[in-house]
């Protein structure tokens, strides 16, 4: 057993990742999830020890949340950095009398393998547990490992987010965002002057990464610090940014004095008070691609043996899987996205305030659109992983499906290459669909770019609008109702069934060259699956490829207009009397929205969650004027918080944030919705329609 100082560095490690007693998360649910799959176990957890009781981060077949640390098979495993199996915990004489093996769970087999969190300090275990006694093949302990390696990824991942959101509300208290932000930031961060490519900037990651001091490359284009024949190709790719001033994504290899560095790198072509000049962000990706090389090492060696024992059912095995594997990314980037809009709303909230106080310069007012600019890069990606995972909020409308096409033919010709020719098939019919008007541009714009690529000597794109009658639609996954459809056709290279058979597959790709996000198709496939339609695809090698999608038709209400109104706040008249009260779990969210409605000249209350809520307003309900309360929160809903307010007060108005759609209960049609990441000209909008007078 450890000694009393290495156990109260233990301790004291745990205690710094803030993890104990934490909400559930999806990244973590996912693995323990992923860890009873690939072992075949009807149990799996995250246990983390402290002093006294053993804590489940993430659990599956469990019913208990902690247990007494004297009785946990995982004390056990934390005493060593090697991994511990008990194949039938009854003929083990540590184990045969535990509480855990005699009563439920009835816990007879057990493997579990450390979770460090620094030199010699393991905070706890994943571990897998059956009610049978089992061995633990070579394989299915080899990935119980990578996956335990994974969980350590992501505690340091989340303490780092932790730490820099903290540090990122320092910094705006102090009007010192910009500056903080990119010297601190974990990615490294570099700037290059235009013509000389001299390096200008180069933060403090770009050093620890590179192992190159700032001192010895400022002023220099590189060729002293890395080998000629890398700088030689990053310089040619930087003046093709520059001179056709367009944004790349690219991985590329650094060798600096800590070695050979793998870097998934965008570089910005910016225009600047000084000129132009390039910025580029650059995340390590050596550790992750080496882990992924191992997960698909071992991945293929489980398939293969899988392909051998199972050879009649393989086609329904990979239909299985497939979908499994679908979905489970979905809910994995549903969550993580979930999680980014809150911090997108602070990031892009301050920004926009910062941006508009006329107090500050004029250059740190630019600086803050700037940072603006770049968070809405970044929810526009958030909103793809929604939309994969099905949990965008949606705001469907009447629209006609021809009218829409058409007026995005002007910005679909822009996007591609003039060799290609885009003609628009309007067939007869009504072409009406409820669908929300964004997401119908995602999936037009998405489609119409895949097939573009698939051009590359030039060609012919096109998009055929049509309508099918009840019974005519009727194919393998989608109901035999009147639909509207949408065919993009192209006469590029094709695909193979292979490659058919994947496409809608996340991150899955056949270009040679990292090129966007990698989401294009899969968002597609959420959008519609989430619009209550269907997707199909032809394509033939060598002859072209037809996606269609089918929407459910709207047969009784008319088109609405496309134009919808701008952003700008409401001129409403405010009244400085009308009392709010905020309700958010994020102390980031709340502490923003409530800034931006006490500078609009309205009273706030707030409050950290339902059951802090419920408190504020008893025996003064009557002073709330209006509830503004996040969506998704941990035991009670926002909407049943509304509700129970509403049993005293039926006629109090609320207005819901949320960064996707819930699967709990609908939001009534007397209340509003605003969509994280919240803008203060959206919250405030919201808040003035509702509180206007008749």
């Amino acid at each position: 057993m450890e000694g009393l100082s290495s156990e109260a560095e233990r301790l004291e490690a745990l205690r710094s990742y803030e993890i104990m007693d934490s909400e559930p998360e999806p990244t973590f649910d996912g693995i323990v999830q992923l860890a009873a799959s690939m072992t075949g176990t009807p149990m799996a957890a995250i246990s983390l020890l402290d002093e006294a009781r053993q804590w489940f981060k993430a659990r599956v077949g469990l019913e208990v949340e902690e247990t007494p640390r004297e009785i946990a098979f995982c004390d056990h495993t934390i005493r060593s950095s090697e991994p511990m199996v008990v194949a039938d915990a009854t003929a083990d004489e540590r184990f045969s009398d535990n509480p855990l093996v005699r009563e439920a769970p009835g816990i007879r087999f057990y493997a579990g393998v450390p979770i460090h969190g620094g030199p010699g300090a393991r905070l706890g275990t994943l571990c897998v547990l059956d009610r049978k006694p089992r061995s633990m093949p070579p394989e299915h302990m080899e990935a119980l490992r990578l996956l335990a390696q994974q969980v350590e990824l992501l505690l340091a991942t989340r303490r780092k987010e932790r730490a820099l959101v903290s540090e990122l509300q320092r910094c705006v208290r102090e009007n010192d965002v910009l500056a903080s932000v990119v010297e601190k930031a974990p990615v490294m961060m570099f700037a290059k002057a235009w013509p000389s490519l001299n390096v200008t900037f180069w933060n403090s990651a770009a050093e620890r990464i590179t192992g190159v001091p700032r001192d010895s490359l400022v002023g220099r284009t590189g060729m002293e610090s890395f080998p000629r024949h890398e700088m030689e190709a990053f310089l040619e790719r930087d003046r093709k940014v520059l001179t056709e001033g367009v944004e790349v994504e690219v991985v590329e290899t650094v060798t600096g004095p800590r070695g050979p560095r793998t870097l998934r790198t965008r570089k910005i072509p910016v225009t600047g008070t000084d000129g132009p000049f390039l910025l580029g962000i650059s995340e390590d990706i050596t550790d992750l691609r080496a882990r992924e090389a191992e997960l698909d090492e071992l991945n293929q060696g489980l398939e293969e043996r899988v392909e051998e024992r199972s050879r009649q059912l393989l086609d329904l095995e990979e239909q299985l899987h497939q979908a499994r594997r679908l979905e489970a990314l979905g809910r994995l980037a549903g969550g993580v996205a979930h999680d980014f809009n809150n911090l997108l709303t602070v990031i892009l909230g301050y920004s926009e305030l910062l941006a508009r106080d006329k107090s500050l310069s004029e250059d740190v007012r630019r600086d803050m659109a700037d940072v603006a600019d770049a968070g809405a890069r970044a929810a526009r990606l958030t909103q793809q992983l929604l939309a994969f995972g099905r949990r965008q909020v949606r705001r469907p409308v009447p629209v006609n499906l021809g009218t829409e096409v058409r007026e995005a033919l002007p910005l679909l010709r822009r996007m591609i290459s003039s060799t290609i020719d885009i003609v628009v098939v309007e067939e007869p019919g009504r072409l009406v669909v409820e669908a929300d008007r964004a997401q119908l541009e995602q999936v037009l714009t998405n489609l119409v770019v895949n097939a573009a690529d698939a051009l590359p000597n030039g060609g012919r794109i096109t998009l055929r609008i049509f309508s099918l009658a009840d019974g005519e639609a009727a194919t393998d996954g989608f109901l035999a109702e009147p639909v509207v459809g949408l065919a993009v056709e192209d006469d590029g290279v094709g695909m193979t069934a292979e490659v058919r058979a994947r496409i809608f597959e996340p991150f899955y790709s056949t270009k040679k060259e990292a090129r966007g996000t990698g989401l294009g198709l899969a968002t597609v496939f959420g959008i519609i699956q989430q619009s209550d339609g269907y997707i199909d695809v032809d394509s033939e090698l060598g002859k072209g490829t037809t996606v269609r999608v089918y929407f459910p038709a709207e047969l009784e209400r008319t088109a609405f207009p496309s134009s919808a109104p701008g952003a700008e706040p409401l001129e409403v008249p405010r009244r400085s009397d009308r009392t709010l009260l905020v309700v958010d779990d994020d102390e980031s969210v709340r502490g923003f929205v409530s800034r931006v409605l006490r500078e609009a000249g309205y009273q706030v209350r707030e409050a950290a969650s339902p059951g802090d809520a419920l408190l504020e307003c008893e025996g003064r309900l009557d002073q709330i004027d209006l509830l503004v309360s996040d969506l998704a929160m941990p035991r009670i809903t926002g909407v049943e918080l509304a509700r129970r307010l509403r049993v005293e007060r039926p006629d109090l108005p609320c207005i819901f944030m949320s960064g996707y759609a819930s699967d709990g209960a609908p939001i009534p049609e007397t209340d509003s919705l605003v969509p994280k990441p919240v803008s203060p000209a959206e919250l405030l909008n919201a808040v003035a329609l509702v509180l206007a007078e008749p």
